[in-house]
């Protein structure tokens, strides 16, 4: 009985392995009637391949039918055949998540190329923050670059804003505040969430010569210390130890404010108010509130 099983489970193995490999034979066939010119024979074998589920098949159908290349009337082949097409790279790409949580990432990144292949702006976007993390690839920031590129031109606004992005950082790209404002600005106008406060964010660094702070010129190191949160043997009364400028009002990754570390207590007098005080001097940043002054 067991010989028995294992014999029929081999079968349908070969078999599958048929299969798939005849699918592949026909696909080859179809795209080279294509490339020929021969397209009411590529679209017979075409169909067959798209009923099957076949992606590449289902695009090459949309292709022939909106550019009416079979010589007939095909709006609603092409529209049924551009959903189908849709509908399994959203599926495909739904599974990319699925692997990514499961930390499959070069899994993901398979499917992704696949998938940006035939221009899936979403594929394009995320197999762009693979190439810049270096999961499931080698890192490349070019080939990151090229995917967002790709994608902008197909008006995708999560792509625009992550353009904006590499110029305002400067991956990979050199660093260009105009370039990154024009993207901003680009994406603020489809409604992209986070575009807005990047338009703001960009144009307060032109208006300060390509700076947020002028102080620290976005190094967010303390002028004092030099970020080494000691001066003169102690700790650096400037920046209160954390080695950060006392006068940068960006807000850091965790939203908090970037001048008093999430203290609000006021970087210039560091806690030294009532010396500061019995000796009649007053803090001109706080005026001895001991309160930070950018977060209050």
């Amino acid at each position: 009985m067991k010989k028995m099983l294992c014999l029929v489970l081999t079968l349908l193995t070969v078999l599958s392995l048929f299969a798939f490999a005849n699918a592949d034979s026909a696909l080859d066939k179809a795209l080279g009637y294509f490339e020929k010119g021969q397209y009411k024979k590529a679209e017979k074998i075409f169909i067959e391949l798209g009923q099957e589920g076949n992606l590449t098949a289902c695009v090459y159908l949309a292709n022939i039918y909106k550019n009416n290349l079979t010589g007939k009337d095909s709006e609603n082949d092409y529209n049924y055949w551009n959903k189908r097409a849709n509908k399994i790279m959203d599926n495909l790409y739904s599974d990319t998540h699925t692997l990514s949580d499961k930390k499959d990432y070069s899994g993901a990144v398979k499917i992704l190329k696949e998938l940006a292949a035939f221009d899936h702006v979403k594929s394009l976007n995320d197999l762009a923050f693979y190439y810049k993390e270096g999961k499931g690839v080698t890192k490349d920031l070019k080939m990151a670059y090229e995917c967002l590129m790709r994608a902008a031109e197909l008006n995708h606004p999560t792509s625009i804003y992550n353009l904006g992005v590499f110029y305002e950082k400067g991956y990979y790209v050199e660093k260009d505040l105009k370039t990154a404002l024009t993207y901003f600005e680009k994406a603020e106008e489809m409604n992209y969430k986070n575009a807005s406060a990047a338009v703001e964010r960009v144009k307060k660094a032109l208006g300060n010569g390509g700076y947020n702070c002028v102080t620290c010129k976005d190094g967010r190191v303390c002028y004092m210390c030099k970020g080494t949160r000691k001066s003169l043997g102690v700790t650096c009364v400037a920046c209160e130890g954390t080695g950060r400028c006392p006068y940068c009002t960006v807000i850091i990754p965790d939203n908090r404010c970037g001048a008093c570390n999430g203290t609000r207590r006021c970087g210039g007098c560091a806690g030294m108010t009532n010396i500061m005080r019995s000796y009649g001097i007053t803090c001109s940043l706080c005026n001895n509130t001991r309160i930070c002054k950018y977060c209050k």
